[in-house]
């Protein structure tokens, strides 16, 4: 099929959104359907009718070269399309050439990525998808890999990283999608240990900047989410948070289950998550003084395997 120019692309809001959404993450038609409820303005909606319609639009922003996409076969699932934003598309939203740090999101998804990349982009799709339904903005997003987190000696790289907006409040997430593959308590430099190490240093780091007056308002609050396969490992993670805590009133890491997430419409705002003193939050809470009618548990400890002698 030869390719359309992207100037025969009617430039709607709906075309934008859609890009933009792309943007912050490859995903598949089924998840752009769902999101696509935060598409368009109130008085001119860009939610798609059915997937049907998700496929015709992303056939033809392909077609402009706008969108690339391939296929994937993920693990037992069918297979199914992926698209990504192409460099053009970067142009046509943006006027200009993307910078250094993104060129690298216009490359293919590796084989060892797919699984990984799958998850983050469901978290995202239906993070957008909740927020549009509860007036929440997301007011800066940067993409994975593409922003450090530097506390030196500590060094990180979060899975993905937004500041949503309600109310005049601000929430600043760093978001870790953790998928059983890396060690919690080890010196490995890409252990779980080590990132609440980095997270830890980076917020003291902010906190002091505050009080130095580098900025203005309220006090930055910093939220690190883990999502995990299962609650033991979400309960590993925060023992583990709430021995490298450096104030342990200080709320950072929150863990929950990937699953719990998705399946819950109002998955921002509900107390879907649990900190490192096993208390139930919300990712988004407006009324943080005040907790939750969710009864705290007692996190399980990880389990050290002992040293055998021979």
């Amino acid at each position: 099929m030869p390719k359309q120019k992207a100037r025969q692309i009617v430039r709607t809001r709906q075309v934008e959104d859609l890009l933009r959404l792309l943007e912050l993450t490859p995903a598949t038609a089924a998840d752009l359907l769902a999101a696509s409820d935060s598409f368009g303005t109130p008085e001119e909606p860009g939610r798609f009718a059915d997937l049907r319609r998700v496929r015709e639009k992303l056939a033809a922003l392909v077609a402009a070269d706008l969108v690339t996409f391939e296929e994937y076969a993920l693990g037992r699932r069918r297979t199914m399309n992926f698209y990504q934003l192409s460099r053009t598309g970067y142009r046509y939203l943006h006027g200009g050439d993307p910078p250094e740090s993104y060129r690298r999101r216009f490359d293919r998804i590796t084989p060892t990525q797919r699984e990984h990349t799958y998850d983050l982009s469901r978290l995202i799709t239906h993070a957008v998808a909740c927020a549009h339904r509860r007036g929440i903005r997301l007011e800066w997003a940067m993409l994975e890999n593409t922003y450090t987190i530097a506390a030196p000696p500590h060094r990180t790289k979060p899975d993905f990283s937004v500041v949503f907006g309600h109310s005049g409040m601000r929430f600043n997430t760093f978001w870790e999608r953790d998928r059983h593959t890396e060690s919690i308590d080890s010196p490995a430099a890409n252990s779980v240990r080590n990132k609440i190490l980095a997270y830890e240093a980076y917020y003291d780091l902010l906190i002091e900047r505050w009080r130095r007056g580098d900025f203005p308002g309220r006090r930055p609050r910093l939220r690190v989410p883990f999502w995990t396969d299962t609650m033991e490992r979400a309960e590993h993670i925060l023992h583990t948070a709430s021995q490298l805590a450096r104030d342990p009133r200080r709320l950072l890491v929150y863990a929950t289950t990937l699953d719990a997430f998705i399946n819950d419409t109002d998955a921002l705002m509900q107390p879907l998550f649990l900190d490192h003193r096993g208390c139930f939050q919300a990712l988004c809470d407006l009324h943080a003084t005040s907790a939750f009618q969710r009864e705290p548990v007692r996190l399980r400890a990880p389990v050290v395997a002992p040293v055998l002698a021979f």
